[in-house]
Parts: C-alpha cells; structure tokens; sequence
C-alpha cells in the first residue's frame, strides 16, 4: 500500500546519506578499547596492572566481550532492517548486501580472522577486509571507502595508544604520515578520473590485490633480514617472554 512504499522511498533516502548512529557507536568502541589499553600498559603492564597478574589478564581479556555484543548488537539491527526492506518491497540493488542471518555469522566470522591475521603481521585490517568486501559483492569503489572508513578508527586509536605510552618516533610518524596522506590523496584522485574517463572499475580491484602481493613480499623480506641480523647478534630467535626481560640463551 501506500505505507510500505513511503516506507521503502525513506530507507532509499537513508542509504543515500551517513548513518550518524553508527558512526557514533564505532567512535563509542574504540574509545572505550583505548581505554583498556591504556589501563593494561605496555609490556610490563602500567601504573595500574603489572603484566601476568590476574588484573592484567582480565583487562587484556575484558575488550573481547564488549566487541562481541557490540557484534551481536549490530547484527540484530541489521537484520531488522532487512526485514523491514522486505516487509515493505523495497527494490536491492543487484551490489546490496542482503544480510541474513547466515551473512551476519559468516561475513563478520571471517573479518575476526583478517583482523586476528593482521594484529599477528603487524599491518592493517582494513587490507585484508578488501578481498571479503569484494567476495560479498560490494563494488569496488565502496569497498575502498568502507576500507578507509575502518582504518580511520584502527589507526587512530592505535595512535594514541602508543603516544600515551609514549612510544611513538614522532620524526618517522610524521614525516610518513604526511607522504601516505599526499601519496593517498593523488591516487584517489588519479583512480577517480580514470574511472570516470573508461567506466570501469577493475583497477581498484588490481590494486587492492596488488598491495596485499607487495605487502606480503616486503614482510616476508623484512623477517628474514631481522631474523639474521639476531642470529649475527646472537639473539634469541624463538619466543620471547609476554613480559619482557632477557631470554636464557643455551650454552649460557
């Protein structure tokens, strides 16, 4: 009736612009994941927690239930929400996700995994996540945006994490800070005119795919030249203590 299609012309209205509620929420979590990260210290723990005691653990543990209902809580909404797109007839583009109750386990299940995978290598997320967007179906374009869109908040609040603890070389932050946003900021605007030029979007795609081949060969290189400069040193090569302190050498 005349209901269901206002209702369907208001959420085509709302996708069109941001949803201010979930940025807020996103800006919620990592304010309170800052938080806990700062209360828990760095490796030997802060002025609150000393690393390996109860206390620090249960810090260190707490992040992982807030992230999961705030998971749950999203996942409910969203499907909520596509129930209502049906209810009322509202009209998918053939790139909209359709969140189901299967897609709201598995997609979200596989970026725990890319973040798990990034947080051991030691780079961003948001590089991984570029392959599921696209495996969903996003288009190119948008998967860009929401992978940038996410690294704003990982960034950022890592940033203060390690600046509170004072860790950060502010020198290498900021003169590599400055060139990643020059060098950003002329490939969107070279990929935005090629793609407005030809009409189509496979280059985006390439270069997603292309960083992660990069990525993945210079960090490959990068460990193997570290692990031989310890080995020259004498350093242990294994696992090290969660704690720090000096690692009992063999024959020492």
């Amino acid at each position: 009736g005349g209901g269901d299609a206002d209702w369907a012309r208001q959420l085509r209205v709302e996708e069109r612009v941001t949803p201010r509620a979930q940025v807020w929420r996103m800006i919620g979590c990592s304010v309170i994941l800052v938080i806990i990260s700062l209360l828990k210290g760095g490796k030997n723990g802060g002025e609150f927690v000393v690393c390996g005691t109860p206390g620090y653990w249960a810090l260190k543990l707490s992040s992982m239930p807030i992230l999961l209902c705030a998971a749950y809580f999203v996942s409910r909404l969203l499907l909520r929400r596509h129930a209502l797109k049906e209810q009322v007839g509202y009209e998918f583009h053939p790139s909209e996700v359709k969140w189901t109750t299967s897609t709201t386990t598995r997609w979200p299940a596989l970026c725990v995994c890319a973040g798990v995978a990034a947080g051991m290598l030691g780079i961003g997320g948001g590089i991984l996540k570029g392959p599921i967007m696209i495996e969903m179906g996003v288009p190119p374009p948008v998967v860009a945006a929401t992978a940038a869109y996410m690294l704003l908040f990982t960034c950022a609040s890592t940033t203060v994490q390690f600046a509170a603890l004072d860790m950060v070389l502010w020198d290498y932050a900021i003169a590599l800070g400055v060139t990643g946003m020059l060098a950003s900021l002329a490939a969107q605007l070279l990929i935005k005119k090629f793609v407005a030029a030809h009409h189509f979007q496979w280059p985006i795609t390439a270069l997603i795919g292309l960083v992660i081949l990069l990525s993945t060969i210079f960090m490959g290189i990068a460990g193997v030249m570290a692990t031989f400069v310890e080995i020259e040193d004498g350093d242990w090569v294994g696992p090290k203590p969660l704690c720090g302190g000096d690692v009992p050498m063999p024959g020492r």
